[in-house]
Parts: C-alpha cells; sequence; structure tokens
C-alpha cells in the first residue's frame, strides 16, 4: 500500500476535525494537532486556514472527476453518457462517516470558496446542456441530482436508500429517453418533446415516482 504524502495526511485530519467540531472550530492548532505534527510543519504545507479549505475543496472535485470518468468508461458509448455518468457518480451513497463536507453550508459562506465551486459549477453545467435543443430537460436532471447531494452532504438524510435508487433509475431513464426523442432524432412528427412527456415517461415506469 501506498503511504500516503503528508499532505494528504493534513488534509484528512482538516476533514476529520471539520466533521467532528465544526467549521468554526478547526483552527490550525486542532489541524496539527489532529495530523499529530507541529504547528510548523502544518505551515510549511499550507499558509492558513485558507489555503486548507481550497485544498479540500480542490481534492474533492478532483476525486468526483476521477469517478465520473470511471464510471462513464464503463457505460455503453451514447451522446449523453457524460450526464449519465455524472448523475450515478452524484448519487452514489457517501462514506457515512467522516462527511469530508458535511459543513458545506457554513463552508461556502467564504466568497472565496464559494467562488470556486460557482466556477466549478458553471463549467460543468455548460459542459452538459451546451449543445443540446432542450437543455431544460438537462437542466431538470441536474438540479435534481444536485439538489439530493447537497441533501447527502448536508446530513439532511432526506431519502432511503430504495428512494435514493428510484430516483437514480427515473433519472437516468429520462436520459435515455430524450437521447432516443431529441438527441437521435427518433420521434415520428420530427418536433420536439413537450414538456410533459417527461411526467408522463415517469408515471410510466415501474421506477416511477408519484
Amino acid at each position: 500500500m501506498t503511504r500516503k504524502s503528508s499532505r494528504e495526511a493534513i488534509l484528512d485530519a482538516t476533514e476529520r476535525v471539520i466533521s467532528r467540531d465544526g467549521l468554526a472550530a478547526t483552527t490550525m492548532s486542532a489541524v496539527a494537532d489532529e495530523a499529530g505534527i507541529s504547528k510548523g510543519g502544518l505551515f510549511y504545507h499550507f499558509t492558513g486556514k485558507k489555503e486548507l479549505l481550497l485544498s479540500i475543496i480542490d481534492r474533492y472535485l478532483a476525486r468526483f472527476h476521477q469517478r465520473r470518468r470511471l464510471i462513464a468508461a464503463a457505460l455503453p458509448d451514447s451522446p449523453l453518457r457524460p450526464l449519465k455518468a455524472y448523475v450515478l457518480a452524484s448519487l452514489e451513497l457517501p462514506e457515512p462517516s467522516p462527511r469530508p463536507l458535511s459543513n458545506l453550508l457554513t463552508l461556502l459562506d467564504d466568497a472565496d470558496l464559494r467562488e470556486k465551486v460557482r466556477v466549478h459549477h458553471v463549467g460543468l453545467f455548460s459542459e452538459l446542456t451546451g449543445s443540446v435543443d432542450r437543455p431544460e430537460w438537462i437542466a431538470m436532471i441536474l438540479f435534481a441530482t444536485d439538489g439530493l447531494w447537497v441533501a447527502d452532504y448536508c446530513g439532511l438524510d432526506t431519502a432511503t436508500t430504495e428512494l435514493r435508487d428510484r430516483i437514480t433509475a427515473a433519472l437516468t431513464d429520462l436520459i435515455e429517453y430524450y437521447e432516443k426523442q431529441v438527441v437521435a432524432g427518433q420521434r415520428d412528427n420530427g418536433g420536439p418533446p413537450s414538456a410533459a412527456e417527461p411526467v408522463a415517461l415517469l408515471e410510466d415506469q415501474p421506477c416511477g415516482i408519484r
């Protein structure tokens, strides 16, 4: 097993402190104690708390995109494979403890941290919706996915495992329906689908939520 770098070990310790004590109590001293290093050793790697938190966000996003790429590689090739991989990666059950971003709302209170997440999300949203004819369909899927993700990582626990599975199945059904009806241009009348059709699809499916 490869030994973690000192920087990675410090980020792990920071996540544990945030999860256990909250963001306000996450001081450089607390992180140094948790990591078992001196404050001087901590400052050798990070200039302060802000850099620590930015690095946690960077690491989380990098891991998420690595997972998304792995899922996409295992899916059949299709026009909206990146979107389906995003949904599946986002709705995987988070590790029960610690939740790395369990203090997400407090974390995003900081303008610099919020801007980093905003810029990333705007870019991802543009990537997934930018070349489709009915971006509102894709936006609906993204907002539903992101809403459940935020609930998970804020510890709201609003969906059971069974319900999560049904939601995931419903969203992937919508993606596949969109591919057939819009992307592949297979509609009989050649026109765009109506806004009511996604609702009808959910009502007709075994995974439909009513």
